[in-house]
C-alpha cells in the first residue's frame, strides 16, 4: 500500500515539475552555446551514419554548467544535458532534483538527505523518472530496486552524486503500464539546494 502511494506521489511530482522550468545553456562568459556544443564531441553520435565513432566506446557526456548546476546522463545511449535544474524539499529526509533538456525532456530524482550509495526503493521513496517530450502522455518511472543513486557530497546548500536506473513507461493520465522502458546510465548531478 505504501509503495503504491509513493509511486503515485512520485508520478504526480514529476508531472508538476514539467510545467514550469526553462533556461539556456551557456559557456564561459555567459555566451549561449551553439546546438550540440554542450552535449558531445565528434565520434559520439550513434544516430549519425556519417559519424566516424562507429563501434568505439562512447565518450563521457559533457554538458555545460548552468547557473552553477549540472545534470547529465545517457538515456538509452543518447546524451542528456540539463539546461535548467530545479530542486525542492519533499517529505522529511528526502529532496527532489529535476533537470530539463533544451528539448524539454526531464530527468527527475528523489534523493535521501544523507551521503552514501542507495538502491532505488531502499529506503522506500528513493527513485528516478524520465519524461520525454517525444512521447505524449508518457512518464518513465522506477518501480522497486532497478538502479542506484550515490550521494558523494551533501551539505545544506548542495548535493552532488551519480545515478543509473531502468524506468518503465506509464501513461500519465491513466497510470497504465505501457510495456516500454528506458535505461539511464552515466548520470551525474551537482545541484544547489534551496532552503526548505
Amino acid at each position: 500500500m505504501l509503495r503504491n502511494r509513493t509511486s503515485l506521489l512520485f508520478l504526480c511530482l514529476a508531472l508538476l515539475i514539467t510545467t514550469g522550468c526553462g533556461g539556456d545553456a551557456t559557456g564561459p562568459g555567459g555566451d549561449p552555446l551553439p546546438p550540440g556544443d554542450d552535449v558531445t564531441g565528434p565520434g559520439n553520435d550513434p544516430a549519425d551514419p556519417t559519424d566516424p565513432g562507429g563501434d568505439e566506446p562512447t565518450q563521457p557526456v559533457t554538458c555545460a554548467i548552468v547557473d552553477g548546476n549540472l545534470m547529465s546522463a545517457r538515456v538509452d545511449g543518447a546524451p542528456f544535458c540539463a539546461t535548467a535544474i530545479t530542486d525542492a524539499p519533499l517529505v522529511p529526509g528526502f529532496r527532489q532534483i529535476a533537470g530539463f533538456s533544451a528539448e524539454g525532456d526531464m530527468l527527475h530524482l528523489v534523493i535521501p538527505l544523507s551521503a552514501g550509495n542507495f538502491d532505488l526503493g531502499s529506503p522506500e521513496g528513493i527513485g528516478g523518472s524520465y519524461v520525454p517530450t517525444t512521447e505524449e502522455n508518457t512518464t518513465y518511472l522506477t518501480i522497486g530496486e532497478n538502479g542506484n543513486i550515490t550521494i558523494t557530497e551533501l551539505s545544506p546548500t548542495r548535493a552532488k552524486g551519480t545515478f543509473e536506473f531502468t524506468a518503465l513507461g506509464y501513461h500519465q493520465q491513466t497510470g497504465n503500464a505501457l510495456g516500454s522502458q528506458v535505461i539511464v546510465t552515466e548520470g551525474v548531478f551537482d545541484a544547489a539546494l534551496t532552503a526548505p
